[in-house]
């Protein structure tokens, strides 16, 4: 259907210019029902996030996103209008973000919103694309020394059970740091686990999902994360303690909370750094990944260590979990020519 568009000004040239920025912005506007070029970045954010829930990423994911978006993008751009959303101006706004990883998350929101204003044909070019990429800067892998390890496992078990008034304070918490040394378990994958999931007989467990907020997901974070994995005889000791628990038997889960729902990760985070001592910061759960995954790589190789973190391949542990410097090649025979000769008299 062909229409007539018209635009008055003083002179032509003027007249001209105002028809082709009608023209323009009426284009971007029929892509979407509400959002024009003038509306905000937080309100292109807002519809962006109610149709990125489409089921094809995980809730946590969704939650990732909403984190970047309220934390950081509407306080920082959120009333920069679309239009005015330039290169220039979303990287001024991304090096502005101190810390790699918040900035590396942040910019990637940033180019998937703009990317859904680019396919309701609100701006020309995803504006994101050309702003700095952030590349990660690695000090190498830090692991905590088994001794440290020790340290902070007794005080853990110290802390457990050692308030005076109230129920007993940290049920099920030194277990959760013996599976996770003795497994390499991602926390939320620990929290999720249920009886119908451990085989002590068998001295292994099967996971089969993970905890979100307080939700317990039926699925790993991975799809290399729902793995059968052997356990040491010392993880078979923590995982018959909580099976004794009668709360666990009555929900079926290994280790619930307090008031029998799903152990929430914020929850387990707090209660162990009450209980981990001051010089002794460096200690988390994640450091305990990283000491058994460079503990399976020097023994059985860095194949083995991913498929036992459950990796969907090798560089992310490699990168991320295993300390283990660099070995140059077999030359040594080569270089051995070298070697100056004896009783070589010059002149």
């Amino acid at each position: 259907m062909t229409r007539r568009f018209e635009r008055f000004a003083t002179t032509g040239p003027k007249a001209e210019a105002a028809l082709t920025t009608y023209l323009r912005d009426r284009r971007r506007q029929m892509g979407g029902d509400t959002l024009t070029p003038d509306s905000t970045v937080e309100e292109l954010l807002t519809d962006w996030l109610a149709h990125a829930d489409d089921g094809s990423r995980r809730p946590q994911t969704i939650g990732d996103y909403r984190s970047a978006v309220e934390g950081h993008i509407s306080k920082g751009i959120g009333s920069v209008r679309i239009r005015e959303a330039t290169v220039g101006t979303l990287d001024r706004y991304l090096r502005g973000i101190e810390g790699d990883g918040i900035r590396k998350r942040v910019r990637t929101v940033l180019m998937l919103a703009f990317a859904y204003a680019a396919r309701l044909d609100l701006v020309e070019v995803n504006p994101v694309r050309d702003t700095s990429t952030v590349r990660a800067r690695s000090n190498g892998v830090e692991v905590p020394t088994i001794e440290d390890v020790h340290r902070y496992r007794a005080a853990i078990e110290e802390w457990c059970g050692g308030n005076r008034m109230g129920p007993r304070r940290g049920a099920g918490l030194l277990e959760v740091v013996d599976v996770v040394l003795g497994t390499g378990l991602r926390p939320g994958e620990v929290l999720a686990l249920r009886l119908v999931d451990v085989d002590l007989e068998g001295a292994r467990l099967t996971v089969a999902g993970t905890v979100v907020g307080n939700q317990r997901q039926p699925t790993p974070k991975t799809r290399k994360g729902h793995r059968t994995v052997k356990l040491p005889a010392f993880v078979v000791d923590a995982l018959g303690r909580r099976l004794d628990d009668p709360v666990v038997e009555l929900t079926g889960l290994v280790f619930p909370s307090g008031t029998g729902t799903v152990r929430s990760r914020a929850n387990l985070d707090r209660q162990l750094r009450e209980a981990r001592p001051a010089d002794l910061e460096h200690i988390t759960l994640r450091a305990l990944r990283r000491l058994a995954a460079t503990t399976v790589d020097h023994a059985l190789g860095v194949e083995a260590a991913s498929r036992q973190l459950g990796h969907s391949g090798t560089a992310v542990t490699e990168r991320h979990y295993i300390d283990r410097p660099d070995v140059g090649p077999e030359v040594a025979d080569v270089l051995g020519t070298l070697a100056p000769r004896i009783g070589v008299v010059t002149g």
